[in-house]
């Protein structure tokens, strides 16, 4: 007889978020899942749970949702509850970097009962590639790693996660791999020879506005602005090059998040510069960003984006998430919005364009490497699936 197909939770994923980088995440993991189930000769019906938002992007083949509508659903015999009980193992990726006390507690607390609700209900629960940390504050730091100490299997996504986690007593059954990003599907945009270097630009809406409350939550608000703008500045000035803007966060409501809103009001004050078109999906944005010829961004997965189809891409980062991610493919430049100059930052921005070629193939390099990585997360989910 043939086996039901395994329900497989991947909790705090989303196909619906304006964030496309939680979108890449997912549809990145279902391709990974699916691999690995095809290995194991078992089938799978994924089980999305998590946010919900104003897009809709969804991967090829059947593909279930629950999205999180309120803090009823933390209760016992909620849609949540039933719906991590229903799934064979519970795939929990955190939203990429959440697990973490430097959202609040409210963030934190629906992050770890989750974790509590399936393993209440028996059920395995693996944390996928993620940001892990920090945990500062000393109840929150108790009660994760209390949680992770339970966990099935633990994957980070760098080195200084896995380095928390020893700290935290934890690591016992974790690994160290790479972002689940680099899996993500996309069609090459057409090569063009000759003419301007296209130059992509991603601005984030949440750094240029300072923060979700506009009170310069980073500390580098006016720092970043003059960045954008220095950056910009000089590239005109080469009269060589080609910038278009390239939001990665579309809410569509002129947010702080939002990227598109920044992206029409600075090209407004910079004549000749572009904003590309609102995408439908990750790998569209993805598909996109394949075409330039190199990419200088503050959200880290439209940076990913870049290096994972093989565009040089300079790193405008904010938090450590970018240091560890590329560090751990061996990129070579990461630029500190927070703790560098503006004039600096400028430099080095304008300086990788005539470093493109080389930061081409470190960028082609590094994602080679890290889908050899993922292969240790695959292969788990394998084994898991085999004998699950």
């Amino acid at each position: 007889m043939t086996p039901e197909p395994l329900r497989i939770g991947l909790l705090w994923h989303s196909l619906r978020s304006a964030n496309l980088g939680v979108g890449a995440l997912t549809i990145a993991n279902i391709a990974i899942v699916r691999a690995a189930a095809a290995r194991a000769g078992r089938a799978v019906r994924p089980v999305v749970i998590g946010f919900g938002g104003p897009l809709h992007y969804s991967p090829d083949g059947e593909v279930e949702e629950v999205i999180t509508a309120s803090t009823a659903y933390l209760a016992p015999g909620s849609p949540l509850w039933r719906a991590l009980g229903s799934c064979s193992v519970v795939l929990d990726i955190g939203g990429g970097d959440s697990w973490a006390d430097i959202y609040g507690g409210k963030r934190f607390f629906w992050m770890w009962w989750s974790k509590q609700m399936a393993r209440l209900q028996r059920r395995p629960v693996v944390l996928s590639p993620q940001t892990i940390g920090p945990f500062d504050q000393p109840v929150m730091r108790l009660l994760a790693g209390q949680a992770m100490r339970g966990c099935e299997r633990i994957f980070t996504r760098d080195a200084e996660s896995l380095a928390l986690l020893r700290d935290m007593g934890a690591s016992g059954r974790a690994s160290e791999t790479v972002d689940v990003a680099f899996r993500l599907p996309f069609e090459r945009s057409p090569a063009r020879s000759g003419g301007q270097i296209r130059f992509g630009f991603n601005v984030s809406g949440l750094l240029y506005a300072g923060g979700y409350h506009s009170n310069d939550q980073f500390g580098s608000r006016e720092a970043y602005r003059a960045v954008v703008h220095g950056v910009i500045a000089g590239l005109l000035q080469r009269g060589d090059v080609e910038i278009t803007l390239i939001p990665h966060v579309l809410t569509g409501d002129g947010s702080a998040e939002d990227d598109a809103a920044v992206s029409r009001a600075v090209a407004a004050q910079h004549p000749g510069v572009k904003v590309a078109p609102s995408f439908r999906s990750p790998s569209e944005a993805k598909s996109y960003i394949s075409g330039f010829d190199i990419l200088a961004g503050s959200r880290m997965h439209a940076t990913i984006a870049a290096a994972s189809s093989g565009v040089a891409v300079v790193p405008l980062a904010y938090s450590r998430k970018f240091r560890g991610v590329f560090s751990s493919i061996g990129y070579p430049l990461v630029a500190d919005c927070v703790s560098t100059p503006a004039d600096e930052l400028i430099g080095v921005t304008l300086g990788a364009v005539d470093r493109r070629g080389e930061l081409a193939e470190a960028a082609a390099k590094g994602s080679a490497a890290a889908i050899r990585r993922l292969d240790v997360y695959e292969d788990y989910l394998t084994e898991l699936f085999s004998r699950l």
